[in-house]
């Protein structure tokens, strides 16, 4: 197996797992219980420090194209509003139901744009 494919495998993985625990939040409540928020929450970083430190080591062998370029920079705006909407709809103040609605949506333009990004990537 290839090593970008290995990573490929393991960017779904985690994703996987954030949608999964993503759902345990949001069958716990509001305000969410800590263990399942806190779970979800370290997952999602760790999966951006992974495609970050992916994404950088890949352009320091190669530059990226300017597609695969605007893949990452989608993907990283994507996660960045993912992860905004949901630590404000985390917090026990309620919040407009348009931050909910945003954050039910943007997982998956982050998992479409991501794997955009990894298809380009690994068709080098």
């Amino acid at each position: 197996m290839s090593s970008m494919l290995s990573k490929i495998i393991g960017t779904g993985v985690f994703f996987l797992f954030i949608v999964i625990t993503g759902f345990w939040v949001r069958s716990t409540g509001k305000p969410p219980r800590t263990l399942p928020l806190t779970i979800h929450k370290l997952i999602g970083l760790a999966a951006v420090i992974f495609l970050v430190m992916m994404i950088v080591r890949i352009n320091r062998v190669e530059a990226l194209s300017a597609a695969e370029l605007a893949a990452a920079i989608a993907a990283g705006a994507f996660f960045l509003v993912t992860i905004i909407t949901g630590g404000l709809n985390s917090i026990e103040k309620p919040m407009p139901e348009f931050l909910t609605l945003i954050h039910r949506v943007t997982p998956y333009l982050t998992i479409l744009s991501t794997g955009a990004a990894l298809f380009l990537l690994y068709q080098r």
